[in-house]
């Protein structure tokens, strides 16, 4: 630097791409709201309560306007879990839920949402000997091929086609856990963790082909609890994240990765550094972000949710020490990218993201308050509501 000349101030920070944020609706949980994300057509289911008792809850976003809060005509008991999936139009969608039966024993449930949020067909039972947990892939033709973990640690699977109805039960797997699910850009594959170990299999409809242990899982106390599996793709590599919940309190994401068919390291803490020099392209219509990389000194992440899709890049939901929601970017194995969405407070569970046909991200979370219901929440790349209705 020449001597009395004043070094620049660095340039401001782009402004975020990301829009408003929508409150969808507010309910006594936390979970993220289901989500069907498309440019013409946004659709939010979540469970709520009321003087009825325990209901579904669902919003459309539609021409730049927010529809009236729908109670679903379904009669849930102690629902939870609940997911959507588009159907063979983005005006209907396949909502799954996990909730008792008659007998009180978890179950998997299913029911086709029409365009005006009324129920099309349902609720039908998926799944008859118990269920604990599930995943599922889109179908191209508006189905969904759905995998679920029953009470004997058995993995099951079925179809249901795209009027909702569900064909085809099967036994996959004994000794398996809670399935996630993934798809790199050849194949579609089903990951869970058995004991101490990460299983991986390419999934082909009727069964499992390729079934590999790729890593161990990470470490944990009797106190400790594994509150969720996720699993992502940037189109080559598999990863999988563990959204831990210590004895103390505090929630951590651990994350490996790797090429199907092959040995994974072993699971370390996923944090990011970013790098706010430097800009990482993300393919995707995410606005300016910056690269970043790994660090034991970074900022610890938790909660994590990797985007439901695949592309060349992993965009990855997550809390981001303990008050406010980011995305990171993963690509070959490693941290690449970083952007920050937004602050928000302690999170209770995993947020929701998913990418439309244009590419945009769309995330949702539930949002707890000092006082009363949690708030559920919906921001994204695309502006969803016109000024007059924000």
């Amino acid at each position: 630097m020449l001597a009395g000349c004043a070094a620049s101030p660095p340039p401001p920070p782009p402004p975020s791409v990301w829009g408003d944020v929508v409150v969808a609706g507010t309910t006594e949980q936390t979970s993220a709201p289901a989500l069907i994300a498309a440019g013409e057509r946004t659709t939010l289911a979540w469970v709520g309560a009321g003087g009825a008792g325990v209901h579904h809850d669902a919003v459309a976003i539609l021409n730049g306007s927010i529809s009236p809060v729908v109670t679903l005509p379904l009669p849930p008991v102690s629902p939870r879990n609940s997911r959507l999936f588009p159907a063979a139009s983005v005006r209907n969608g396949h909502l799954l839920w996990l909730d008792v039966d008659n007998d009180g024993v978890s179950q998997l449930f299913t029911a086709l949402v029409d365009e005006s949020l009324g129920i099309f067909r349902g609720p039908l039972a998926v799944s008859e000997s118990g269920a604990l947990c599930f995943d599922g892939f889109r179908r191209q033709d508006g189905g969904v091929d759905v995998l679920w973990a029953s009470v004997d640690d058995t993995l099951h699977g079925a179809t249901i086609d795209p009027g909702g109805r569900v064909l085809r039960v099967r036994e996959l797997m004994d000794n398996a856990g809670c399935p996630a699910v993934t798809r790199t850009f050849d194949a579609p594959y089903v990951l869970w963790q058995s004991d101490d170990a990460l299983f991986a299999g390419r999934f082909v409809g009727a069964g499992l082909l390729d079934v590999l242990a790729v890593a161990e899982a990470p470490a944990y106390g009797e106190a400790d609890r594994i509150r969720e599996l996720r699993a992502g793709s940037d189109g080559t590599r598999l990863y999988t994240f563990w959204n831990i919940s210590r004895a103390d309190s505090t929630d951590e994401t651990w994350f490996t990765g790797g090429l199907p068919g092959e040995m994974w390291p072993a699971p370390r803490r996923l944090t990011v550094t970013p790098d706010e020099t430097a800009r990482f392209d993300t393919t995707l219509n995410t606005g300016i972000t910056f690269t970043a990389t790994e660090s034991a000194n970074g900022f610890m992440t938790a909660w994590a949710a990797p985007l439901r899709g695949v592309t060349g890049v992993l965009p990855v939901a997550a809390e981001i020490n303990g008050d406010r929601l980011s995305i990171i970017y993963l690509q070959n194995g490693a941290v690449v990218g970083y952007q920050e969405v937004l602050p928000a407070r302690p999170l209770l569970g995993s947020p929701e993201l998913q990418l439309d046909t244009d590419r945009h991200l769309y995330l949702t979370w539930g949002e707890p308050t000092e006082v009363g219901p949690a708030q559920m929440k919906l921001t994204s790349t695309r502006d969803l509501l016109s000024e007059n209705v924000r």
